[in-house]
This record gives structure tokens, sequence and C-alpha cells, in this order.
């Protein structure tokens, strides 16, 4: 009988997950199943990003890739069922990154949280790199914290009054940056635009271009976090001309008044691990860490072939 790949059918959308997620004791894995199904039905996540190598009517593997806004890839391990090849799994993740490769993904991350750290092996063979570790942090905004004036001379533009120059800027803060390096000559800056706007509660009025002394120096991305009273900075970059001044400083205070101005309780970030300064400034501003995940990248053109 043949294997073959593709989208889970809708009669084995609950199979698969249940595969997927078989990792889990019950009734967590009931639990996250339905979760994912609802979603599906939904259509918070697509239908077809639920991916499982079948042989017959029998799943032997099932994972999720999703393919991102802004020409980014995010997948989780394939997991295999118990008495399969070993290799199924393997060639289940290879189909899954030629698919993301065919739909325009420029690059493809796996995030694992640390006790997933089994599941690498796949993806090493397939090409993934293990770059760096993720730190997320979370600070506690309080109502009684005095009020910490910016630096002089130190003024935010909305999005909107300018967003040519926006993007302009924000591609000059990848320039040298710690975060991620590895990502940032792979895309466009409307593509990265394009991420962050993807973000669920995304609202463009939350996003800045700072300026210093008359010049564009840094941008400032914010968001509220749908249902929850928490807001997440996705991203405070600057020029490299402005580094080293306090401006990075002084931007994410701006951006934890405005949060807790508006009602949050808690501000959410994540950092790269070799980040030093980042994660010093963070630390001052008391910015504590909640959870981590290991990060390993593809980029089409680094496939390797599974064998067998």
């Amino acid at each position: 009988m043949s294997v073959n790949f593709g989208p889970a059918r809708p009669d084995e959308w609950e199979a698969a997950l249940r595969l997927f997620f078989s990792r889990f004791n019950e009734p967590e894995q009931s639990e996250r199943a339905q979760r994912a199904l609802r979603m599906i039905e939904q259509g918070e996540v697509a239908y077809d990003n639920v991916l499982v190598c079948r042989e017959g009517e029998a799943i032997l593997a099932a994972m999720v890739a999703m393919p991102m806004a802004g020409a980014a890839g995010l997948i989780w391990p394939p997991i295999a069922a118990r008495g399969a090849d070993a290799a199924t799994a393997q060639r289940l993740l290879h189909f899954a990154c030629d698919q993301m490769k065919r739909r325009g993904c420029k690059f493809v991350q796996a995030l694992l949280e640390p006790a997933d750290a089994d599941l690498d092996e796949p993806l090493v063979r397939c090409g993934f790199a293990p770059i760096t570790t993720l730190l997320y942090l979370q600070n506690r905004l309080r109502a009684d914290e005095p009020p910490v004036a910016p630096l002089p001379r130190l003024a935010c533009q909305p999005y909107s009054c300018n967003g040519e120059l926006f993007r302009a800027t924000l591609l000059r803060t990848y320039e040298g940056a710690q975060d991620c390096p590895e990502l940032n000559p792979l895309r466009t800056a409307e593509e990265i635009v394009a991420g962050y706007q993807s973000l669920p509660g995304c609202d463009l009025a939350h996003w800045s271009l700072a300026w210093h002394d008359g010049r564009a120096v840094g941008v400032l991305i914010l968001n509220p976090v749908p249902d929850s009273p928490s807001w997440e900075l996705c991203y405070v970059g600057l020029v490299p001309e402005a580094r080293g001044r306090g401006l990075g400083s002084s931007l994410t205070r701006l951006a934890m008044r405005e949060a807790h101005f508006r009602g949050a309780v808690r501000m959410t970030l994540t950092v790269d691990q070799r980040n030093a300064p980042a994660r010093r400034m963070y630390q001052r501003l008391g910015f504590e860490e909640f959870d981590r995940r290991a990060v390993y990248l593809w980029i089409p053109g680094t496939l390797r072939r599974p064998i067998g």
C-alpha cells in the first residue's frame, strides 16, 4: 500500500491532532486537540496547515506547518505514530518544507519549548540550524510607579504620518542588530511590516516613528493582546548611529506608559538570548523571564533530502 503526504482531510482532523499532541497525557491531549479543532473550524487556523503522512486510511505521522504573512513560515516538528517507520516523520517534514518554499516562505522557523528538546532530531536532519534561544519577558505595569521623563528632544510620530519613512527607518534598525541577525537580510521592509500587521489585535495607531534632534532614529511597534490585559512590545529598534545613548530605554518606557494608560497590567516581549545589551536594558526596566524557546531556522535551498 502506497504512502502519501498532504493536508489532513476533515474526517482526519481529530485523529491527526490527537496524534500530534500524543506526547501529552490525557486530558491535556484531548483539550489541546479540541482547541486546535475549534480554531480550524472557526477559520483561525487554515485547515491545510495540518499535514499528515498516511498509508491507506492509517495516519503514520502528523505535524503543523503555517505559512505566515511577510514571507515567513512556522512549523512544529512531526510526531510519528507508534510502530511507524523511523523515516516517516523525516519525509513528512521534508514535504512540509517543500510546500513552504512553493508558497513563498523565505525562511521557516521552529520554536521548541524546553520540554520538546527531544523533537529536534528530524529538524536537524532536514537542514534546520539551531541558532539561538528566545527569552520571553514580562513586566507587571504598576500604577504607583513614578513617571519617568523621556530624553529631551525625543518625539514619536504615528506610523500613518509617514509610512514610507517608517519602513525605511525600520530596515535601517536591522543593520547590526543582535536579535536573530540571521533573518535580517532575508526580507524587504514591506514583508517585515506585513508580518507585524498580521498579528491578532494589530492597530497601526500604536506604531510610532521615533525622532531625536530632528532625525528619524528608530521605530516602536506595540500590540494590544486580544481578550487579555497584556500588551506586547513587538519591536523597538534604533538606527546604528543612535544606539548607546539611552534612546532605547526611553522608547521602551514610553511604550510602557502608553500601555498602562490604555489599561494594560502587563507588558511582554521577546529577546534573543545573545543580545546582551538589550537584556541588560530590559532587566533595568523591571522585565523578568517567564518562558523560553529554542529557535531552529531553515532557509530554502538548504534542504537535505531524506534517506529511504
